[in-house]
């Protein structure tokens, strides 16, 4: 599978609703339905820089304190929160997403195309968390060599 997004259906009695690799699905109870979501939950044990996200969360930066992201090398991106969009009762409906990819910004470029075939509201902010997440591996990685660089060039002078 390519890509993978879940929502939550917005009442009681409405079904998840599924779209995998860029096609709807909205049965109860369906084998593609089942895989799909035990990649979903599979993917989500690998969650990157949990703390760094409970902390834009409680900063008013990011909208749920469930938001999670993961992202495994070759395997893809994972990332899970809420929409804008709400259920019948006020709440703001959650989602999964997997993409089978190590680009962050195709990753989340398909995620907006299947949400907006789900009929699902996405947050802004949302976005540019995911993306400074993923991210964070290759500033840190950045940082660390140029303080490297910088110890290195202070012993040779």
């Amino acid at each position: 599978m390519e890509s993978i997004l879940w929502s939550q259906g917005a009442s009681p009695t409405e079904s998840s609703t599924f779209v995998i690799n860029g096609t709807i699905k909205r049965e109860k109870y369906s084998e593609s339905n089942q895989k799909a979501y035990d990649k979903l939950i599979s993917m989500s044990e690998q969650v990157l820089h949990a703390k760094i996200t409970n902390l834009l969360y409680k900063r008013g930066l990011i909208s749920s304190y469930q938001t999670k992201i993961a992202h495994k090398k070759g395997d893809g991106i994972f990332f899970k929160s809420i929409y804008k969009s709400l259920d019948e009762a006020g709440r703001n409906i959650p989602y999964m997403f997997y993409c089978q990819t190590d680009n962050i910004d195709e990753a989340y470029a398909i995620f907006c195309r299947d949400s907006k075939m789900a009929g699902r509201e996405v947050y802004d902010s949302e976005g540019k968390m995911l993306k400074l997440i993923f991210n964070l591996n290759k500033y840190t990685l950045i940082s660390i060599s140029l303080i490297i660089i910088a110890i290195i060039w202070k012993i040779i002078s």
